[in-house]
């Protein structure tokens, strides 16, 4: 059996690593051609966020709701959520696991004249007091952290009684089963033709969690996949107000971006890859 500390240092390696990928690798920046912190490149990461990533997400985050709330971006990577919250007069923190990216928001958020505060921290011990936020988005990230369990648990602490969460991880929809996968494997070599070099393991991961872990890079140390069942029991100490399941990227496909865009929200809805989660503390 593993001893408590032995279990604590090896989280420690774990996210270690993690920590070093994200580092090296700011979202998007293998991605996106422009300069990497330049105003056209945040431009274009919005643009992918609208027309692709988010497209039919949008709406769960209500950012016109928040006026004068405290929010906290969690894991906010380039900082597209906080700077929509803050757009709309939230009270912003974003948080992340890397300097770099807590020095990208912040230069985005000089360039588009907002106000906000961001920390460099992890999401398995927030350096925050009990019920300090009246919401908390938290969006692709917690299926990167080692204990997502106590980032879970991090989450509820200093989220405010009777206020919610939007949290959103890595979903297995019938594509990543152990039947769907054959599939999946097959057809992702014929479709998926414009990957980024720094993607293009996805065409020869070995499993379903394989997959995911290298749809963020190939190098990506921690990639976790959730069923239904497992997202529930994950967050059982919140009340789940509502679920949905999104995204399926288009932009890596030559053939699936020439398709009407009423199939990309039928794909999005039916073969989504993460599964999204509205919670109330």
């Amino acid at each position: 059996m593993v001893s408590q500390k032995n279990k604590q240092d090896t989280e420690k390696i774990e996210i270690k690593k993690v920590k070093e990928f994200w580092e090296a690798n700011p979202l998007s920046s293998y991605e996106i051609k422009e300069e990497l912190g330049s105003l056209d490149f945040f431009k274009e990461h919005d643009r992918i966020k609208f027309e692709d990533i988010d497209k039919y997400t949008i709406e769960l985050h209500e950012f016109d709701k928040h006026q004068n709330e405290f929010v906290l971006d969690l894991g906010c990577g380039l900082g597209f959520f906080s700077r929509n919250y803050a757009k709309n007069n939230a009270k912003v923190f974003s948080v992340d696991l890397t300097f770099n990216a807590v020095k990208l928001v912040k230069k985005s958020f000089s360039i588009f004249n907002l106000k906000g505060n961001m920390i460099e921290a992890s999401a398995e011990n927030l350096p925050f007091k009990n019920c300090t936020f009246d919401f908390i988005c938290c969006v692709g990230v917690l299926h990167h952290t080692p204990n997502t369990e106590q980032a879970i648990k991090e989450i509820y602490r200093v989220l405010k009684p009777k206020k919610n969460a939007i949290l959103s991880i890595y979903y297995r929809n019938m594509l990543l089963t152990k039947i769907g996968w054959h599939f999946t494997k097959f057809f992702s070599k014929l479709i998926l033709n414009s990957l980024p070099e720094k993607r293009r393991n996805l065409l020869t991961a070995a499993s379903p969690e394989d997959f995911v872990r290298c749809y963020d890079g190939n190098e990506n140390p921690l990639g976790k996949l959730y069923s239904k069942k497992e997202a529930f029991d994950l967050v059982n100490m919140f009340k789940i107000k509502k679920y949905s399941v999104h995204y399926f990227p288009m932009r890596f496909s030559k053939i699936l971006n020439k398709l009407p865009g009423f199939i990309h929200k039928m794909l999005d809805k039916w073969l989504g890859v993460l599964i999204f989660l509205t919670l109330e503390k």
